[in-house]
């Protein structure tokens, strides 16, 4: 029965809440995991404005990115106003946090004192401190539990790609950002097409270079990254404990649908990927049109779900399955892999034992908000992620979904 307009940032708190900024609607949702309820914590549809105060009193321009600090409040990077919001959960009370309302600038301080311009990604580490990619200025700002902002890294107004500590790095339209539990910062620094990391004395380096569009990146429990290098139909591996880039699958410019090991394999516009916790990654080899498997001991690609060039939207095993825009995927504890199926509207899933791909969720060729018992419906389904307890979380064209599985 809940309708969101663009959902865009979402965090998690520790109390079983997901916030979501719904940015063109200019409000702040809450959604209760457990039951699926969704209210309108901050803000007021269609209403834009700067105004702090209570719930639906609040009043933002563009709220983007999201994060959720070790005590439960909510900051919100509220983009054109070029400022910091606060939201106790509790009490829906919105206070500016950082940056003066509708003033661009780059200036250090307390409160209003300090200006950002344009800010959107944001995250906290475990003691309470928020770090943000101030987009425009091309720096990453660090603002402290009591409110002191500092420019951790990069020169405002100063464009490029330089590394170095504090003032002498440079960015060039820094986006996302996180973090990891040593304190080093992650940031996608969009326009140089490379990952960098910022350590907590604001030294920063280019932890990953020589990307086409990356997009998609996962983790695996052995301090690596995995890179969907979209641009060039490739995976790319880095050890972040060393910056070392490798090309685990694929050949650079080469588009193809070929199994085998390492470059003798071929994607077209691959964008999601997932690991398996068992050594495997799995990627959404979208204008393939099927899910890849890699083994990322020996870069070994093999199919298993899908059939090259073959759109559509029949279940099966192996090849005898059909997909039409396989966008994300997620993985659970046991192996099992769900994907996103954009163009279908549908969930589906992929058994580990076996390869055999089903229909979980939403109707294929059929839209709407469909809740209930399963399939329900769904519109353009998006992004996906497994929280445990046999449930997925999808982000779609008007709603973030909880799907229960049987």
């Amino acid at each position: 029965a809940a309708q969101f307009e663009y959902p865009a940032g979402i965090a998690l708190d520790g109390l079983g809440n997901l916030f979501v900024t719904d940015v063109t609607a200019h409000t702040i949702r809450q959604v209760v995991i457990a039951t699926g309820v969704v209210t309108t914590l901050a803000g007021t549809a269609h209403s834009t404005g700067s105004a702090d105060g209570t719930g639906a009193a609040a009043r933002f321009e563009y709220p983007y990115s999201i994060a959720a600090d070790p005590s439960g409040n909510v900051y919100i990077t509220d983009t054109d106003n070029h400022t910091i919001r606060q939201i106790v959960p509790a009490t829906a009370v919105v206070t500016t946090f950082a940056g003066a309302i509708e003033s661009a600038g780059s200036a250090d301080g307390i409160g209003a004192v300090a200006l950002f311009e344009e800010p959107t990604g944001i995250t906290a580490d475990a003691s309470g401190n928020l770090y943000v990619a101030d987009t425009s200025n091309n720096t990453i700002r660090k603002i402290a539990p009591d409110g002191v902002v500092t420019t951790l890294a990069g020169t405002a107004g100063s464009s490029g790609s330089a590394d170095g500590t504090g003032a002498a790095a440079q960015f060039d339209n820094p986006f996302g950002i996180t973090i990891d539990a040593s304190g080093n910062l992650y940031v996608a620094d969009a326009n140089n097409q490379v990952i960098r990391q910022v350590t907590p004395a604001g030294v920063v380096t280019t932890l990953a270079s020589g990307f086409n569009f990356p997009m998609g990146v996962a983790v695996d429990g052995a301090g690596n990254l995995y890179v969907t290098d979209v641009g060039d139909n490739v995976i790319r591996k880095v050890v972040i404990a060393t910056g070392v880039v490798t090309t685990l699958a694929g050949t650079v410019g080469v588009t193809g649908s070929t199994d085998g090991i390492g470059a003798a394999a071929q994607f077209d516009s691959p964008i999601a990927i997932t690991a398996d916790g068992l050594g495997n990654l799995y990627v959404g080899d979208t204008g393939n049109q099927t899910i890849r498997k890699i083994v990322i001991a020996t870069g070994e690609v093999t199919t298993p779900a899908g059939t090259p060039g073959i759109w559509g939207s029949a279940d099966g095993i192996g090849a005898a399955a059909q997909f039409g825009y396989p966008n994300d995927i997620t993985a659970d504890a046991a192996g099992n892999l769900y994907v996103v199926d954009t163009d279908n509207n549908t969930i589906r899933k992929i058994v580990a034992a076996t390869g055999e791909v089903t229909t979980v969720a939403g109707v294929a060729g059929q839209q709407g908000v469909g809740l209930g018992d399963l399939p329900g419906g769904l519109t353009e389904p998006y992004g996906i992620t497994y929280i445990g307890a046999n449930t997925l979380v999808v982000t779609t064209a008007n709603g973030v979904v909880r799907i229960v599985l049987p």
